[in-house]
């Protein structure tokens, strides 16, 4: 079995493992626990696991069987259930980790299972790779490789995670204020740190979609200046939103989906910051070292008496021509020449 076929049935096995451990994880605290309010959640954080595992099944299958790889293993089939599984692994994401209902959350809005959380996150980020397989396969085109992904704009991969960093936080904050900021449940503070964490991702969301959009239509002509002080002005942005929600008094205290994509935001605006110095001394270092080609000089060699020596004393190159460089400045038209003398 090559490594092109191991490697898509290392990842459906992975996905198996996670969605066997989140319906054992979900099902055991349905029984320990009866909650009304997140029993439609509860069906659907069990219904989802399930299907997930079918579909796992079947293309492992696939994988190890060859009639069945003829028959499953069709871009369409293959395709149909690679994007059946990513949408699932979503739902069961927004299912269990959402900051107001999910089922890995408590009330105060921190993880109380950590299997249902973390193997969640885990099976979404595995069906995303499994999708850059599929594309692979399909179109011969591998996005965590393609030109736009590793060209010199290094910053490109970053502001993607932004993007999605972005609209976790805010609608994380969303959920958070709009569970806990109504009535008399409204708290200055709290309240205020809350709105102040949805509209940084707000922010964060709209400039990372704007220079995504601009760095696939124009590339690396990309206004370097613009993307450093929208680099600059985020760092700001998510370096007052980490204070302020993930404080102890902030509605992020409590380790979740707030508390996690809002440092993750922050130190990947850091990480563009980086990026963008080091396209820069990438650029001036390539600058000056860009040398005038010279001309290589041949090898001389001296004889003795006559041939060696002329009457004046000048040296005798047994034939060859010896070629100076000289670099002159034309006033006139500020261009750079060269010029060659032919010495005997």
């Amino acid at each position: 079995m090559t490594m092109d076929r191991l490697t898509p049935a290392k990842l459906w096995v992975s996905h198996l493992i996670c969605s066997i451990i989140l319906i054992a994880s979900i099902y055991a605290k349905t029984n320990i626990e009866d909650d009304d309010e997140r029993e439609l959640d509860q069906a659907f954080g069990e219904v989802i696991p399930m299907l997930s595992i079918f579909l796992s099944i079947i293309m492992i299958a696939s994988h190890c069987h060859p009639s069945l790889r003829s028959i499953i293993g069709t871009t369409q089939i293959e395709g149909t259930i690679t994007i059946l599984t990513l949408v699932f692994s979503i739902i069961l994401v927004a299912i269990v980790t959402g900051s107001g209902h999910g089922l890995a959350i408590d009330e105060d809005g921190s993880i109380a299972y950590g299997n249902q959380y973390y193997f969640s996150w885990i099976a979404l980020g595995n069906s995303m790779v499994l999708s850059d397989q599929f594309v692979l396969k399909a179109w011969g085109v591998r996005i965590s490789t393609s030109p736009l992904w590793t060209s010199t704009a290094r910053s490109l991969k970053f502001w993607v995670g932004i993007l999605f960093t972005s609209i976790v936080v805010m609608g994380s904050a969303s959920e958070y204020y709009g569970r806990s900021c109504h009535g008399d449940d409204y708290q200055v503070t709290l309240c205020g740190r809350c709105t102040f964490g949805i509209a940084s991702g707000i922010i964060g969301g709209m400039f990372a979609g704007g220079i995504l959009i601009m760095k696939v239509v124009r590339g690396v002509t990309f206004p370097f200046l613009v993307e450093l002080w929208i680099a600059a002005a985020l760092l700001i942005v998510y370096g007052l939103e980490v204070a302020l929600v993930t404080d102890n008094q902030g509605p992020g205290a409590p380790l979740g989906n707030l508390y996690y994509f809002s440092w993750a935001s922050f130190l990947l605006v850091i990480a563009i910051l980086n990026a963008c110095h080091e396209d820069y001394v990438r650029v001036v270092d390539g600058g000056q070292r860009e040398q005038v080609t010279t001309v290589e000089v041949p090898a001389m060699a001296h004889g003795d008496g006559a041939d060696g020596y002329n009457e004046g004393g000048e040296d005798d190159i047994d034939g060859c021509t010896r070629v100076d460089e000289e670099l002159n400045y034309n006033e006139g038209q500020g261009a750079l020449k060269a010029t060659s003398k032919d010495t005997r």
